[in-house]
């Protein structure tokens, strides 16, 4: 399946599909400066072949991407489902064949890329999670080990920009709590939560998904 916009540059692996289909495993590995040397320049090198690419993925999209990172069957629980990236990254773990757990102060919200998920064949369910709330997270990690029996992968996206529209200067204390209580307080009780099972498994993987808005003054 192709991938959109906001899937592509919500992940660091591609695959490109050729006329005759030929794995090409573009996952950055720590160390492999030739690999990083044939991506800045616009190449994907594998198994000793040198072939050309725009080094851009949509590019890759035209031609027909596809991916295979090694997850189907995997757990995932991710926040922030709703929209934009946070559904963007539910969609593309659906699409490498994970299992997910949505999880949201909004099910309504959630329902659309459920339904989405579904209708392509994935394996889904939905939870109520206010990630600020220590109680909802240990509850959403109890439900995803009861329905799916692991929890491998947490990506963390849910998060908040706070009053639009306000300059630091305007922004009250309550506002500015409610900042860090979404952004980050919500990443530690979700990894707070998630992490005893990871370990019990001696596996998993923590993604937290950080947005620009916090490299910008408002003063």
């Amino acid at each position: 399946a192709g991938l959109d916009p906001a899937t592509q540059t919500s992940l660091s692996a591609v695959t490109i599909a050729l006329a005759e289909p030929v794995r090409l495993d573009c996952r950055v590995k720590p160390g492999n400066d030739s690999f990083r040397e044939s991506v800045r320049s616009g190449r994907v090198a594998e198994s000793g072949r040198i072939l050309p690419w725009a080094g851009r993925l949509d590019t890759a999209r035209a031609l027909g991407a596809r991916m295979d990172l090694d997850l189907k069957g995997k757990v995932a629980l991710i926040t922030g489902p709703a929209k934009g990236m946070g559904a963007a990254v539910s969609r593309a773990f659906a699409a490498e064949g994970c299992r997910l757990l949505l999880l949201g102060r909004d099910l309504d919200a959630i329902g659309p890329v459920e339904a989405e998920i579904k209708a392509a064949g994935g394996t889904v369910a939905v939870a109520h999670c206010d990630v600020t709330v220590s109680e909802d997270c240990e509850a959403a990690v109890a439900q995803a080990q009861s329905l799916f029996g692991a929890v491998d992968i947490l990506v963390n996206v849910a998060g908040g920009t706070g009053p639009i529209g306000k300059t630091g200067a305007q922004t009250t204390t309550e506002e500015f709590r409610d900042i860090i209580d979404v952004n980050m307080t919500g990443c530690f009780n979700m990894i707070r939560a998630a992490a005893p099972a990871m370990m019990a498994h001696r596996s998993g993987k923590i993604v937290n998904v950080g947005g620009t808005f916090g490299m910008r003054g408002r003063a």
